[in-house]
């Protein structure tokens, strides 16, 4: 379902541990959905920390890791901090505390034209307006 939704230009969606549903996933001409984007979720960082609160290691396998392994560029906005990026029509959350952030990049983005590869300054700067925005909310 993501690769046909993102092949066919629909705006793809997701944060946390959820973008691990893209790990895998391929588009028809072979590749992986995500070699070549700009991409967050759940960072090593958090990982690193979430095992040590829980005294045992929790996730079979680093997200941020795999990403990386299929070709994207994967991000972090720091320690369970909001975040989140949007490459083209896909929209990615750091974690948790990304939702806001994401459903804001969403609406945003249906009312915009798709582009590819945003810079990482311009990825900056709209996290930056919208956790702003969301302070005063």
């Amino acid at each position: 379902m993501s690769a046909h939704s993102f092949e066919t230009q629909k705006i793809t969606a997701v944060f946390c541990h959820g973008v691990a549903a893209l790990v895998d996933c391929k588009l028809s001409n072979d590749s992986y959905l995500v070699e070549g984007k700009t991409i967050t979720g759940f960072a090593n960082i958090e990982e690193d920390l979430t095992d040590a609160f829980a005294g045992q290691r929790v996730m079979p396998w680093r997200l941020e890791d795999a990403l990386k392994e299929r070709g994207a560029n994967s991000v972090m906005g720091g320690r369970f901090k909001a975040f989140c990026v949007r490459d083209g029509q896909l929209i990615t959350g750091q974690q948790q505390y990304s939702g806001r952030n994401g459903a804001q990049m969403v609406i945003s983005a249906l009312s915009a034209p798709i582009r590819t590869s945003a810079p990482a300054g311009e990825i900056a700067t709209a996290n930056r307006r919208l956790w702003r925005g969301s302070r005063a909310a």
